[in-house]
């Protein structure tokens, strides 16, 4: 019943957690539980409460709600990060102590993934490792899932938020990592990756091949990555989405859409296509000349620049 689907998810806007906690209650046993959830989610109001009907909903049924959950642990406000980190928490249930693999230097020194392959791991007794204070344990520890394949597959987002480390060497064991679990891992992360596509160049070169190698599994994931106002990032996104079959399609339907940041990054992306671009994308671009200085115009002198080049 949409009315009523409507009056529950006002009333998780509510910052007396008594109240909340049976709001979220009714919502987790509804159909349509979840994406009412997830919608409130992003309501700084409803929050704290979302997150409750998350807990409700438990491992199987959370679904989208975790990727909410994981990409929230990186968040700007310290009040989400901590909802959300409890969340997950109260999800996992109690945890098995964290136990420090048999491998010489995990503590110490930044390991590959042939240090992992004979000896017997434990995924669950690794996990918390993620939270280690040491970058280095944090990048061992990423390394360690990765060599695990399958069996780390359902690890994927908490692998991913690691994406958004501090440290270069903990994001690039992330992406490497994420690779090793496979297609299912990578696209569940995707998001992550291509946010990754934004940090330095290191980072960068070892996000870009795990999402290529992937080509369409991860198409949704860098049209989304479209909207940024980097230019270096944009210019990573694009010549990934460049190398896909549809990639024409995909830059011309985003350049003609309303949002600017997403019209500069596609004028970049039909610049790089070179000679696939054809008349349709020249045009493009040449209309954008019209008018003021702007950004937009900017990267459309840009992206001409790109179509005229001689080959090397």
């Amino acid at each position: 019943m949409p009315a009523v689907d409507e009056a529950l998810a006002r009333g998780l806007d509510t910052p007396d957690a008594r109240h909340g906690q049976r709001i979220a209650e009714l919502v987790s046993e509804r159909r349509g539980g979840l994406a009412i959830l997830c919608d409130a989610f992003g309501r700084p109001a409803g929050q704290a409460n979302a997150a409750r009907g998350f807990v409700l909903l438990g491992a199987e049924r959370v679904g989208a709600g975790r990727a909410l959950l994981e990409a929230a642990r990186g968040d700007s406000s310290v009040q989400t990060r901590e909802i959300a980190r409890a969340a997950l928490r109260d999800l996992a249930g109690p945890a098995l102590a964290p136990q420090v693999p048999a491998v010489a230097g995990f503590e110490t020194q930044l390991l590959d993934d042939s240090a992992f392959a004979k000896v017997s791991l434990d995924a669950t007794r690794l996990v918390g490792f993620l939270q280690d204070g040491r970058a280095i344990v944090r990048a061992n520890t990423a390394t360690a899932l990765g060599s695990l394949g399958a069996g780390a597959t359902a690890l994927a987002l908490t692998i991913g938020a690691l994406l958004k480390d501090d440290d270069d060497r903990v994001r690039i064991a992330a992406s490497a990592a994420l690779d090793k679990l496979g297609d299912d891992a990578v696209v569940a992360a995707a998001p992550f990756l291509v946010s990754a596509l934004r940090g330095a160049a290191r980072v960068a070169a070892a996000s870009a091949p795990v999402l290529a190698a992937r080509k369409a599994k991860v198409e949704g994931a860098l049209i989304a990555g479209l909207e940024t106002a980097d230019e270096t990032h944009g210019l990573r996104i694009a010549e990934l989405i460049c190398a896909l079959p549809n990639a024409r399609e995909i830059l011309f339907a985003a350049f003609d859409g309303p949002a600017q940041n997403v019209q500069i990054t596609a004028a970049l992306g039909i610049g790089l296509l070179g000679k696939s671009a054809g008349p349709a994308g020249r045009q493009r671009l040449v209309g954008a000349l019209a008018g003021p200085f702007t950004r937009r115009r900017e990267a459309a002198v840009k992206a001409l620049s790109f179509l005229d080049r001689k080959p090397a």
